[in-house]
């Protein structure tokens, strides 16, 4: 039944004409809706004072894009971001050095000898 569905839906894809102004196709959507994101909360634990980024395939692995601000709780800094449904990968930077989160349970190599954490927003 399942592929009956899927074969269904491709077939009723229409074809999208190329926009002559932005070579891109008419209709098409280029930034992710707000209903397809949702926020997420990533907090670190590290000594109070210290400066603490979030990296991620989400925003191209920029270590200053994404800061985490200090909490009520000493030494607890945290960020909110609004991510697309789907695997992310991420690691935090604390003072200049790149770490996994060490409270997630999910991690891929990351081809340098360590591991990404990954998170599914779904």
């Amino acid at each position: 039944m399942q592929k009956m569905i899927k074969r269904e839906a491709i077939k009723n894809v229409k074809p999208q004409r190329a926009s002559a102004k932005r070579g891109k196709p008419e209709g098409a959507i280029t930034k992710t809706s707000r209903a397809q994101r949702k926020r997420v909360t990533f907090i670190c634990d590290a000594k109070p004072g210290s400066r603490v980024y979030l990296a991620g395939s989400f925003n191209n692995w920029d270590p200053s894009s994404h800061p985490l601000s200090q909490r009520n709780d000493p030494g607890t800094q945290a960020v909110t971001v609004l991510l697309s449904l789907g695997r992310h990968e991420y690691k935090f930077i604390v003072d200049g050095q790149w770490l996994s989160d060490p409270f997630c349970v999910n991690a891929v190599p990351d081809g340098h000898g360590a591991e990404n954490s990954v998170i599914e927003v779904s």
